[in-house]
């Protein structure tokens, strides 16, 4: 039987490296998301605003890899960053999204490295009942989350339905915002951020 490492307690289940927004940030979403319905999300109630590098189900990651992985990712914050638009993915979600940049790719690479930790075929996220393309599905297939790698799409999440958003018009909205914190967060229902477990420092 395993016995419990005081000094290396390992992770599993569905959890995920993820950006906290500042306040100034974290106010802005949560206003957003008021104004998409249909919405399950309670954005600033019961889910965190977040940005995901990377979230699936994992197995026993250890302690010792998730704080190195964070330590690393908050030498990186402060981050700025320019949200260009609220789009939809997948019809069902609504997407505020960020525009790349390399140090972003820096971290979500770097999060990455908790896919030795999942089995491909197995163990995706809230994406069984989305339409995705190929690219996407094997994404799914080999990571557990669709929007990995060159696919990447960084975002605040702002709503959900499981009948979608058909009548949704993409809109404009440039602002600029920031992410002051790195954590290890539990995922939910709809690829929510359900508990922030461990920050960065």
């Amino acid at each position: 039987m395993n016995q419990r490492k005081d000094t290396n307690v390992d992770h599993s289940g569905q959890i995920g490296i993820a950006l906290l927004p500042n306040q100034e940030t974290k106010d802005k979403s949560i206003a957003l998301a008021q104004t998409i319905h249909p919405n399950l999300l309670d954005i600033g109630g019961a889910h965190y605003p977040h940005m995901t590098l990377y979230h699936a189900r994992f197995t026993d990651v250890p302690s010792s890899v998730v704080d190195v992985m964070l330590k690393d990712v908050a030498a990186l914050l402060p981050l700025s960053t320019s949200f260009y638009r609220i789009a939809t993915f997948a019809e069902k979600f609504v997407f505020w999204d960020v525009s790349m940049l390399p140090v972003l790719m820096e971290m979500h690479e770097r999060a990455l490295d908790l896919a030795r930790y999942f089995t491909p075929g197995k163990g995706a996220v809230g994406t069984e009942s989305l339409k995705l393309p190929a690219e996407q599905v094997e994404n799914v297939r080999r990571f557990g989350h669709p929007l990995m790698r060159h696919l990447c799409r960084p975002h605040i999440t702002l709503g959900y339905d499981e009948g979608g958003h058909p009548a949704f018009k993409e809109q404009e909205r440039i602002w600029q915002g920031g992410f002051d914190r790195v954590a290890l967060v539990e995922i939910g229902e709809y690829g929510t951020v359900k508990k922030i477990l461990t920050l960065g420092e």
